[in-house]
């Protein structure tokens, strides 16, 4: 894969290759660079430099440019986070001088990083094209609120905060908080509806004690809030569920006050045993 020979070629010398239909050539790495990260930033400061984007990227080229962007992104996590927001920004300056180019780059940094299905999902560094994406007079009025509400979303309870607490009510009708859960194992937080199919299928599957995507079920304290207004229907589904999960209800305050970004079911968070968040928007 290409991304491989990109990493490759931070770690030794390797002549640079010129794509025919795009004209792309990978930068040739002065020898003086030996330490990885110094190979990998400087790759990504002059990842573009051999494209010519006044020109418009064709349909038929698209794919190709796309697989590029992909080994770009691949590269992240191999540099400083200096040179990647530096990268990032001079990716963006070199495209908007075409819209089109621009709009392609945007999608595609969307595509890779903020969609939670994508292997390469990280809002640390989307956060990055964001920040930069908003500062280009470029962008129009409808774009800058979707590309606003992103950022606002990657801001709300980002990998490595404290997460936001809330009150739910438990299944024997207690009220609690969930910085009052004491464990010394990490915490599985599922925002789930009871009458989605999916949110069912998972919950099975940990209720089964299947291993969902490299997590454990024991090995974790599962979690399980349903934040609507069917209380009814969340009590009857809830009766199934192992005795040793904590499930909540919680009316509509997680939705109404905005606390958390659920856009899809179930929401999966990880949370250490002090309630900071290891992962975010878990695919299962």
């Amino acid at each position: 894969m290409k991304h491989i020979l990109i990493i490759l070629c931070i770690l030794t010398f390797i002549p640079s290759t010129v794509n025919a239909k795009l004209g792309f050539e990978y930068p040739a790495i002065p020898v003086e660079l030996t330490q990885p990260s110094q190979r990998a930033g400087f790759l990504l400061r002059n990842y573009w430099q051999s494209i010519d984007f006044k020109k418009t990227i064709a349909d038929r080229d698209a794919e190709e440019f796309e697989q590029y962007f992909a080994d770009f992104v691949n590269l992240f996590p191999h540099a400083e986070e200096s040179d990647v927001t530096a990268a990032i920004d001079s990716l963006l300056e070199q495209v908007n001088v075409n819209n089109s180019n621009l709009h392609l780059v945007i999608a595609f940094a969307e595509k890779y990083l903020f969609e939670p299905e994508s292997p390469l999902y990280d809002e640390e560094y989307y956060r990055l094209f964001l920040n930069k994406e908003l500062s280009l007079p470029e962008i129009n009025r409808n774009d800058k609120i979707r590309l606003q509400y992103q950022l606002d979303a990657t801001n709300k309870n980002p990998v490595g905060s404290l997460t936001t607490d809330f009150e739910f009510e438990t299944i024997e009708g207690k009220k609690m908080n969930l910085s009052q859960i004491v464990i010394d194992k990490n915490i599985l937080l599922i925002f789930f509806d009871p009458d989605c199919d999916h949110c069912r299928d998972i919950l099975g599957r940990f209720t089964n004690g299947e291993t969902v995507e490299e997590l454990n079920p024991e090995q974790l304290k599962i979690v399980a809030i349903y934040s609507g207004e069917e209380k009814d229907l969340w009590n009857d589904f809830a009766l199934s569920l192992p005795e040793n999960w904590i499930v909540g209800y919680e009316p509509m305050k997680i939705y109404d006050e905005d606390l958390y970004v659920i856009t899809s079911m179930p929401t999966v968070y990880l949370l250490s045993p002090k309630k900071i968040v290891l992962r975010k928007n878990i695919v299962l």
